[in-house]
């Protein structure tokens, strides 16, 4: 089964995405949000934020303004590392 659609999945550690997918990866605008309380909220292109987004920082109770130019997810490592995590889709009604 591929993720494609609006729905959301989330990973073993509570961590998840919401938004849009396609062939099983984060298209389009969505939320990502860490199970430490921080988010991600943005466009994403195959898998890669793009363009302008807002990170929010729990521990700082802070709101940034991120550009995204050329800043892919899996060469942070961070996505990387999600992929091997359990997790479940469920599409959006």
């Amino acid at each position: 089964d591929k993720k494609d659609g609006r729905g959301k999945f989330t990973w073993a550690d509570g961590a998840y995405y919401e938004g849009n997918w396609k062939n099983n990866r984060m298209h389009g605008e969505g939320i990502f949000y860490r199970g430490n309380g921080d988010f991600y909220t943005g466009i994403f292109h195959e898998g890669v934020r793009v363009g302008i987004g807002k990170e929010y920082i729990a521990a700082t109770n802070t709101m940034n303004v991120v550009n995204n130019h050329a800043v892919s997810m899996n060469n942070l490592k961070f996505f990387e590392f999600l992929k091997f995590l359990a997790g479940k889709f469920k599409f959006s009604t």
